[in-house]
């Protein structure tokens, strides 16, 4: 059995909502995703798009596969993603998403991720919790002038390099995928805690709540999506 709980929101100041967030399961098989459409070009509501629509067409018959078959089945899902964006999008223009994905079945996970959306793992510690941000973000350097901190790898826009980490999964495990509109909105502490509490008591829409009314309190100015997921080993 796996809980799951998602939020994808348009915030305080957006008028449109451009990302895309979501999750399936099938006894102790799931899937599921945060694509977070790049703002300030065209359409990045459509790249997110795309990507929920081929990610609920492969749930439909991925769902039965082996972690290691799924996995690749998972890269050339995101690579036929990249392609669909690309041809999509007018001359001239730059369209794309950030995209991150985790695939559970038979007590392990894949994690798959271009972009900065990211997935953190919360387990327990002998006092307490520890949160460990599982994915690498994207992003040019300090080093790289006005462009630092914008995106060197998105789906549908410049490079599209995914990056995946497969691991075992241990009893009372959290795992968290959200895009940058929560966790550079919600301070470490509060996110942190949250999250621990979470994993504890396995209340996890009430951790978003408390996650998101953190966000809100900053007028959340960007859109937010936030998937918590709890296997139940």
């Amino acid at each position: 059995m796996i809980q799951h709980v998602c939020l994808c929101e348009r915030g305080c100041r957006r008028t449109i909502n451009q990302d895309r967030a979501g999750g399936w399961t099938d006894g102790d098989t799931g899937l599921f995703f945060v694509a977070d459409g790049i703002g300030g070009h065209f359409a990045g509501e459509k790249a997110s798009g795309i990507l929920a629509e081929e990610l609920a067409a492969w749930w439909g018959s991925g769902r039965h596969m082996p972690s290691a078959q799924a996995a690749e089945q998972l890269q050339q899902l995101i690579d036929r993603g990249d392609a669909r964006i690309r041809q999509q999008t007018p001359p001239g223009q730059r369209c794309g998403s950030t995209l991150v994905i985790l695939w559970i079945t038979g007590g392990t996970y894949a994690l798959l991720s271009v972009g900065d959306s990211r997935c953190y793992q919360t387990r327990r510690r002998m006092f307490g919790a520890e949160t460990m941000q599982l994915t690498t973000d994207d992003v040019l350097p300090d080093t790289a002038g006005p462009d630092r901190g914008k995106l060197s790898r998105a789906v549908g826009a410049g490079r599209c390099l995914v990056s995946v980490r497969c691991g075992e999964l241990t009893s009372g495990t959290l795992f968290t995928l959200c895009s940058d509109g929560i966790y550079k909105y919600c301070d470490s502490a509060g996110l942190h805690n949250s999250l621990a509490k979470a994993r504890r008591t396995a209340l996890l829409r009430q951790a978003a709540g408390e996650i998101e009314s953190r966000v809100l309190a900053r007028q959340a100015p960007d859109n937010y999506s936030l998937v918590l997921v709890r296997p139940v080993l």
